[in-house]
């Protein structure tokens, strides 16, 4: 479905929001501002997302810039992974759940988000380095087909690209950097 024009600036800034950077390449660190260990839990395939991050966001398009900080924990017996998420500058909170499908084995993410938006995305899973899911959004009053690439370009960076699709066309509207905090 074709998001109207007036919807994409809400489009990207929630879903840039909501988005999980992917991780690698990390300047050298001294053992004072090292990242805490990455908590695990029943999902090996996902415990590379969990743990405390800041958010580095960008919009190609426009250069428009936010911080959100976001932070991935198992629960229910670890079955499952929760993230929550806080950008001031956007005065947005995030809400999302991690997890496997139980049927279908793939992963599946569901994202909310203070301004009404909610998604739905599914990978088969890691590719190397490299986990794509896409699935579709509701914001604005409008569905659209969205993409996550996830790289992790490291084991505390992430590097994520969210993508719309609109006419048969994937165009980015953020480009995020994770990076692990202690």
């Amino acid at each position: 479905m074709r998001v109207s024009s007036a919807a994409m600036p809400q489009l990207s800034t929630t879903l840039a929001a909501v988005a999980v950077c992917a991780a690698c390449g990390a300047p050298a660190r001294s053992a004072d501002d090292a990242p805490a260990p990455a908590p695990t839990g029943a999902i090996p395939a996902l415990d590379p997302l969990l743990g405390r991050w800041q958010i580095d966001a960008r919009d190609p398009a426009t250069g428009r810039t936010f911080a959100l900080r976001y932070e991935v924990v198992p629960v229910l017996a670890g079955r499952w992974y929760q993230g929550t998420g806080r950008s001031d500058e956007r005065d947005l909170d995030i809400h999302d759940v991690w997890g496997l499908d139980p049927v279908s084995g793939e992963v599946v993410r569901t994202m909310f988000d203070s301004g009404g938006t909610h998604a739905v995305v599914r990978s088969a899973g890691w590719r190397d380095d490299v986990l794509i899911l896409v699935g579709e959004a509701a914001v604005a009053g409008a569905r659209v087909e969205v993409r996550e690439t996830l790289t992790r370009r490291g084991p505390d960076e992430l590097e994520a690209v969210w993508e719309a699709r609109q006419d048969g066309v994937w165009t980015a509207y953020s480009v995020e950097t994770l990076r692990r905090q202690p």
